[in-house]
């Protein structure tokens, strides 16, 4: 496969092809599959959200169910197998004369890269910082003995340990660009998430470091490559140094923009043969559709590698994604203040609304770290206003136990219980419902209706969150995956994103 889309990445599995069509960005029709996957070439993908257990193992079931466990070679041909669809693309995939060159990248160098070195590029044998193409990273670290095992997702009935590896990031002793002779571009895509200007930040520094003289920024998303009225921003270290101590994204973002081809014709015309999109899911389909069109069907030696952007933590094969820490601590502020409103009110009921389209991760952390929710609401676990073990009559409980009670809701929760309207956004996600006000309006007249006084205040800290700055932990986070997305531009990957896996940095571009 080779590329770059974010979401439920799991067990290979086989998804049926749909009609994805962005109003905006147009991505190849072959390149989409349904249920919200996206892949990064043709022939396998990272999938889209959801990390929950239920799915993953509905995901398991329907790709055990295509091997013959009958065959003693079973697990070999599937650790093959699995090897084969986790491969990432590489330059030389389509460049196979391609000739590295050694690297320049040296944490030991202290100054710039000049032409005191041999052939102008600098050789330390000594250092052993590099990583080796053929290193790996455990995707898995449980040996489920039990398919009745709390959380197990088995392959066979078994439960059978299989080993399942994907790439580790990191520098390579070898590279497969002159960093003079490359013209680096940087775009923010989609809505705003803390650590923008942190990853954006490292970027360029790290880029710097290789010997980069020529990095801009596109501005507003893929937007900035078709505008007229937008010009690419020059970047430097001296331009970046303190960005990271601001919210929002230096480059500014927007959703949607130009056809692929239409992007391709403008990174051509500009000199752009690297690009590093920072995004969430659409953000991935559009950049490997990018790396298609340029690798593979023009035949152009130009690495496009992403950066996960997704505050709400919904990427499976990955520990984290940057903005998630920072998110569950602001969110710590709206919580603090629906309780004090609730507790301090006769009968008074606090609800927060928090991001998580598909997943609460969100949600969940955020409840358990600040101790005062009564009822926290997930997109993965159904529910039920009304009825004796709806929502409502739990309230009333608490109201009648307690004298108040504070409610945390995902907004991608509870949407069977409202109307559907089919609308889209700019990115080709689905519009969703307010739950947060719907929970609002239905608890206000459930206790009018029940003749019991109630004080519903409701709080909505979305735009508060995504707009703070980051946090020291998503900070670091930022620093190492804007890193390893260089490093692995410059080893010659393309398709690919960089993410954390086990507490190792990896990359990952190929799963069908």
């Amino acid at each position: 496969m080779g590329s770059l889309s974010l979401a439920s990445i799991t067990d290979p599995r086989t998804i049926s092809p749909s009609s994805y069509s962005s109003p905006s960005l147009q991505i190849p029709r072959h390149l989409a599959h349904s249920n919200g996957f996206f892949p990064f070439s043709s022939t396998g993908f990272l999938g889209r959200i959801t990390s929950t257990g239920p799915v993953r193992a509905e995901m398991v079931k329907q790709t055990a169910s295509a091997i013959d466990f009958s065959d003693p070679e079973w697990k070999i041909n599937y650790q093959k197998d699995f090897e084969r669809r986790f491969n990432i693309p590489r330059i030389t995939d389509v460049f196979p004369d391609a000739r590295p060159i050694p690297s320049t990248f040296c944490l030991r160098m202290r100054t710039p890269v000049s032409e005191e070195f041999a052939g102008g590029y600098p050789s330390d044998e000594e250092w052993h910082g590099y990583i080796s193409n053929s290193d790996r990273v455990l995707l898995k670290t449980i040996n489920f003995a039990s398919p009745n095992s709390a959380g197990a997702v088995c392959i066979d009935p078994a439960c059978t340990w299989v080993e399942q590896w994907v790439h580790r990031a990191g520098p390579r002793e070898k590279i497969y660009f002159k960093p003079e002779e490359v013209k680096a571009a940087i775009v923010t895509c989609g809505g705003l998430c803390p650590g923008l200007n942190d990853v954006i930040r490292q970027v360029v520094i790290t880029l710097e470091i290789y010997g980069v003289k020529s990095i801009v920024g596109i501005p507003f998303g893929y937007r900035g490559f078709s505008d007229s009225d937008l010009s690419e921003m020059p970047l430097s270290r001296k331009v970046v140094q303190n960005i990271h101590l601001s919210g929002g994204s230096l480059l500014g973002v927007s959703r949607g923009g130009p056809s692929v081809s239409d992007i391709v014709d403008r990174m051509q015309e500009k000199g752009i043969n690297m690009l590093f999109v920072l995004g969430g899911n659409g953000t991935h389909a559009g950049a490997n559709a990018i790396h298609e069109e340029q690798c593979r069907k023009r035949k152009l030696k130009v690495a496009v590698v992403g950066v996960p952007k997704t505050i709400d933590n919904d990427i499976l094969l990955m520990d984290k994604t940057f903005g998630f820490d920072t998110a569950v601590e602001e969110a710590q502020r709206a919580i603090n203040s629906a309780y004090i409103e609730a507790h301090s009110a006769y009968h008074g009921v606090g609800i927060v609304k928090l991001m998580g389209r598909d997943s609460g991760f969100i949600a969940m952390h955020a409840s358990l770290a600040s101790g005062q929710i009564d009822i926290c609401l997930i997109p993965e676990v159904p529910f039920e206003l009304h009825g004796p073990h709806g929502v409502l009559t739990h309230l009333k409980y608490l109201i009648e136990t307690k004298g108040s009670a504070v409610v945390c809701v995902a907004e991608g929760a509870g949407q069977n219980l409202l109307q559907k309207t089919n609308a889209k956004d700019a990115s080709g996600n689905i519009v969703l419902g307010d739950i947060g006000v719907h929970i609002q309006q239905e608890t206000k007249k459930y206790f009018r209706e029940i003749g019991v006084h109630a004080d519903v205040k409701y709080i909505d800290p979305t735009y508060m969150i995504r707009a703070c700055r980051a946090n020291a932990s998503d900070g670091i986070l930022c620093a190492v995956l804007g890193q390893n997305a260089v490093h692995g531009a410059f080893a010659g990957y393309s398709g690919i994103t960089v993410g954390i896996c086990n507490n190792h940095l990896i990359y990952v571009g190929s799963c069908t």
